[in-house]
Order: structure tokens, then C-alpha cells, then sequence
């Protein structure tokens, strides 16, 4: 056909077909100020473009001469890629391999117009690697940057890596700032002295995100100036294992989730999150969580600016080693003194091994301004020592605790052997009035089961307690053999 032509790519040495056109991508008339020399090109007279992209709205990135060798410096290749993305305002796909990068690589959509959003996706973590051979601390890898509006950006697929020499160095893995909706997948960060660093980000859903060996995995911080702190950002199945200064770490952060992620053999504190409820009164919701082999002050540390919730629920708590856990594993820096509500539910605090748990090293604190706070301890604790000792009015523990007793009830409904002030009488064949020493004429909860005599116990009347007055149980006893008025003993839980 007249309109098509065939040319040998330079770098890939394929045969490349151009398609003769006179419109851009978008419909417009085609100019110069629209070539990119790649994609789209021009011969005398006539514009080009590369019947690849046509066809799939995606250009192979080998064709601009990134070579993934691991040996070859692709940064200029792989700028001109993304800024060619950019321009076309399509995903980028990163081939496998190793991508050597010895400056920044920047990813900025600030100045373009009409531009919502950016996707950037390699083949999977190990398999396309991007490795940042730049050792200077001021320098980020890959830096995004949107403006203060609703800008999609979704990274996938890849690892980026500093060299494996046993320090974390070379600044930052990822960074963005001004971005409204940031979506990574997928993505291993490693050995970088920040692993990845956000600037005024909202909206953020971060699925299966690594980052290990750094010196801090993650930190979130509104700018000075800037629109947003850390608000409404999600992180599901992440890691952040084996950082020397600290896990996450949030400045004034505003409803964010933590679901199902591990954070492990941290040298800080893994989770650290500063709360002033520019936002709104969420602060944290940690669940689901593991926490083991961490160090510092706690595996969970809050400081309240101001009043407001945070939401703790069924994470696992582990202090296994003497010289690898934390002081306490959650801490409340109370700054603020109003209405404050820690919300604890289903965590399970747990000390084994060689760490001996001790009653200064309980498995939360509030160490000032505990008063301003309604708490919520329904949590299981594998040692009496590591559950708080705070005599305070306003924790609401929503753990069953019951007051216990035994009882000998006689034939003739007389007893014997009762502890903790049970005592019973007869009331008719078969029938027994059983006194429980408590303070209000209803009972939350109440277990009582036979100790010898196979008895069958039913509570009268048929639903309920059978409470009548000044905390008289009413029980009906009969043995197995359906007859009464043989004599009992039984233990009795109330609350």
C-alpha cells in the first residue's frame, strides 16, 4: 500500500512498519511539535507513525534503545520513554531484565495539560528489575510528581533496587508528590536509605508493596504549603521487614488503613504515625496486622496532637526474643488532653521464648493524659504481666471476666464447701435457690456445670436466669437418670 513504508529500527534491528498519516493521535493536524522521532516521524514532507501503536496504544520500549542488559546505563533511554508515554498519554510496559539507572528518572505531569493519569507496569517483582547505581543521598530513583487535582498514577510489576553491599544508601526508591489516587502493585523496594517517600498524596491504594533493608521503608509528610498529609491511603499485604531506622513512619495522617501486612525485624519503631486531625477524628486502623523481632519503642506508636479514634483490631503481637522486641508493642503519646478513644478489639499479645515479660513492659501504654481517654481492651493476653496495670474508670473491658465458685448442694438443700459467698437452699424436690454474691439483680452471663453426680442442670424459668430477687438464681437439678433430690456438686462462673 501506498501509504505504508518499512524501516529498520536502529536499535532493536527489526523491521519496523510506518503508516503515512496527516492527524495525531488525538485527531489533530499533524506538526513538527509532535514528533517524537521514535513513534511518530517525519520523511521530506510526509509524517509517520509506527503501525504498532496503532494497533495496541502501546510502543515497545527497545525500539528507543533501552537495552535491560544490566550492564548499559538506560536512564536517557528510559526518560525518553516515559516522557514519550506522557506525551502519547499511554501505560508504559518495562520489559524484563535489569534496568541500569545512574541519575533520576522523573515522571512529571504537573505542566501537561488534560493529563488524569499515568500507568507504568513491568512484567512482575524479580523479573523486571530497576537498579539505581546513583550513591548520592539527595537522589531520588524514580520521582512522580502531579499537580494539587484528582491525577491518576499506577505503578506495577517491577522491583527497584539499590547494589546489595550490606548498607541502605543512594536516598530514595520512589517518590511523589502532589498526587491525588497513587495505586502501586506489586512493587519490591530494596536497600535504599528511603524506601518510598510521599509529599501532599491522597486517595493511595498500595496492594502487596515491599520494602526491606532500608533504612526507612516508608514516610508521609504534608509539605510546607502543601494541600494534603497522608489521607485515605490503603496498604494491604505489604512487608516492611528488616529496617535499621524505621518502618512507616506518617506525619499527621488521616484514616489510614493497614490490612494484613507484616512488619518484622525492624531496628524501629515498624508502624509510627503522628495524628492532629487536620483531616477529620480517624486517625488508625491497623487489622489484622503481624508484628514479630521488632525493636524500639513500640510496634505501634501514636502521638495524639489532638482529639480523635484510633481503631487496633485483631493484629498479632509476638515479643519472642530478649534482645530483638519492642518496649511495649502499642504506645500513646497523648499530647492532647480532650476526648480521646483507643479502640483495641481482638489483638492477641503474645511473649515466648527467651523474653520474659515483665510488669514495666506491659503490651500497651498511655503514659500521660491516659485520663482523657475511653478505651476498649477486648484483646487476649498470653501473660497476666503484659496486660496494663491502670486502675482507670474509663477502660471498658469487654473480656469476659467471671466471678467463680463451688457449691456441695445436700438432698436436703443444705450445702457445704461453698466458696466466694455461694450458698443455696431448698426450695422443692428437685429444686435449689442458689445465692450469688452480686451487686445488681441481673446476670450478664452464667455457667454452671456438675463436678460429680452427672447432673443435669436447667435454669428456671425456661429462657433466661432465672433471677428473682436480691440475686437468688432459681435451679432446677436432676441426675441422669432423670431423678432428684440426689445431691450436687457444681461450679458455677457468673458475671
Amino acid at each position: 500500500m501506498d501509504d505504508l513504508v518499512k524501516l529498520v529500527d536502529s536499535n532493536t534491528f527489526e523491521n519496523v512498519n510506518f503508516k503515512k498519516i496527516a492527524h495525531w493521535y488525538d485527531g489533530s493536524l499533524m506538526d513538527d511539535s509532535k514528533l517524537d522521532s521514535f513513534i511518530y516521524r517525519k520523511k521530506g514532507n510526509t509524517y509517520y507513525v509506527d503501525t504498532e501503536f496503532i494497533a495496541n496504544n502501546s510502543f515497545n520500549i527497545k525500539k528507543i534503545g533501552l537495552k535491560a542488559d544490566g550492564q548499559t546505563d538506560d536512564t536517557l533511554p528510559l526518560q525518553k520513554a516515559i516522557d514519550i508515554a506522557i506525551k502519547l498519554k499511554v501505560k508504559l510496559k518495562l520489559p524484563s531484565g535489569v534496568i541500569k539507572i545512574i541519575n533520576q528518572i522523573s515522571i512529571d505531569i504537573s505542566q501537561t495539560n488534560n493529563l488524569k493519569g499515568y500507568e507504568i507496569e513491568g512484567d512482575g517483582i524479580g523479573v523486571t528489575i530497576i537498579k539505581s547505581e546513583n550513591n548520592n543521598e539527595c537522589n531520588t530513583a524514580i520521582y512522580f510528581k502531579g499537580i494539587n487535582e484528582f491525577q491518576f498514577v499506577k505503578m506495577k510489576g517491577f522491583s527497584i533496587v539499590r547494589p546489595d553491599t550490606g548498607i541502605s544508601s543512594g536516598g530514595t526508591g520512589l517518590k511523589f508528590e502532589k498526587a491525588v489516587y497513587v495505586e502501586l502493585e506489586d512493587i519490591d523496594v530494596f536497600r535504599f536509605s528511603n524506601g518510598i517517600e510521599f509529599n501532599d498524596v491522597a486517595l493511595g491504594m498500595l496492594t502487596r508493596i515491599n520494602a526491606r533493608w532500608c533504612k526507612t521503608a516508608l514516610k508521609g509528610s504534608m509539605q510546607p504549603g502543601g494541600f494534603t498529609p497522608p489521607n485515605l491511603i490503603n496498604f494491604v499485604g505489604c512487608g516492611f521487614h528488616s529496617n535499621s531506622v524505621s518502618g512507616v513512619h506518617l506525619e499527621n495522617c488521616h484514616n489510614v488503613k493497614f490490612d494484613s501486612c507484616g512488619f518484622e525485624g525492624n531496628s524501629g519503631n515498624p508502624l509510627d504515625i503522628i495524628f492532629n486531625a487536620a483531616n477529620g477524628a480517624v486517625g488508625l486502623n491497623a487489622i489484622n496486622n503481624y508484628f514479630e523481632g521488632n525493636k524500639g519503642e513500640a510496634d505501634i506508636k501514636i502521638t495524639n496532637l489532638k482529639e480523635g479514634v484510633h481503631n487496633i483490631t485483631g493484629n498479632t503481637f509476638n515479643r519472642l526474643s530478649k534482645d530483638h522486641h519492642t518496649y511495649y508493642n502499642i504506645l500513646v503519646a497523648a499530647e492532647a488532653q480532650g476526648n480521646q478513644v483507643l479502640n483495641m478489639t481482638g489483638n492477641g499479645f503474645f511473649s515466648a521464648n527467651d523474653f520474659i515479660p515483665e510488669a514495666g513492659k506491659p503490651a500497651w501504654h498511655i503514659p500521660w493524659n491516659s485520663e482523657s481517654f475511653e478505651i476498649t481492651d477486648f484483646n487476649y493476653y498470653s501473660n497476666e504481666v503484659l496486660r496494663p496495670n491502670l486502675n482507670l474508670k474509663n477502660i471498658i473491658k469487654l473480656k469476659k471476666e467471671y466471678n467463680t465458685g463451688t457449691l456441695n448442694i445436700n438432698a436436703d438443700g443444705t450445702y457445704s464447701n461453698g466458696t466466694n459467698g455461694l450458698t443455696s437452699m431448698r426450695y422443692n424436690q428437685g429444686i435449689y435457690l442458689i445465692t450469688l454474691p452480686h451487686n445488681v439483680n441481673t446476670i450478664q452471663s452464667l455457667q454452671i456445670t456438675a463436678r460429680q453426680g452427672d447432673a443435669n442442670i436447667t435454669t428456671l424459668p425456661s429462657f433466661g436466669y432465672g433471677i428473682l430477687n436480691n440475686n437468688t438464681v432459681q435451679i432446677l437439678c436432676r441426675d441422669q437418670n432423670g431423678a432428684t433430690d440426689s445431691g450436687f456438686l457444681l461450679n458455677i462462673e457468673y458475671k
